[in-house]
């Protein structure tokens, strides 16, 4: 495999994940909100749960996806969204993650609707 096929192929890879990144970060949003309209605004954490199965159909991902790869796209999701949410925690128990969302991505959340 030539290099510049390589760097194709990671190129590719990479404008998948921002993809990925971006519906998932909609959905946080849109999760952030809905707790905040019935909550009010609160300064503390948010954990916010997803099954695999939910995560596959949010993300459209293949039905037979591994586990692996999902803690690899939600990793990515970490990194990428660090500046606007701020540090994001993934856990995983039991086929069900939870991804905690600190003061930050809140206030990113209320920013992000009210513009």
């Amino acid at each position: 495999m030539e290099k510049k096929q390589i760097k194709e192929m990671v190129a590719q890879e990479m404008e998948q994940i921002r993809q990925w990144c971006s519906l998932l970060e909609c959905h946080l949003v849109e999760v952030i909100s809905k707790w905040q309209e019935k909550v009010g605004y609160q300064s503390e954490h948010l954990k916010v749960y997803y099954s695999g199965e939910d995560l596959k159909e949010i993300l459209c991902l293949e039905s037979d996806m591994e586990a692996d790869k999902i803690e690899k796209i939600l990793s990515a999701f970490c990194m990428l969204e660090s500046r606007k949410m701020g540090e994001l925690q993934i856990t995983n128990m039991k086929k069900q993650y939870c991804i905690d969302v600190p003061k930050e991505g809140r206030e990113y959340a209320a920013e992000k609707l009210a513009a």
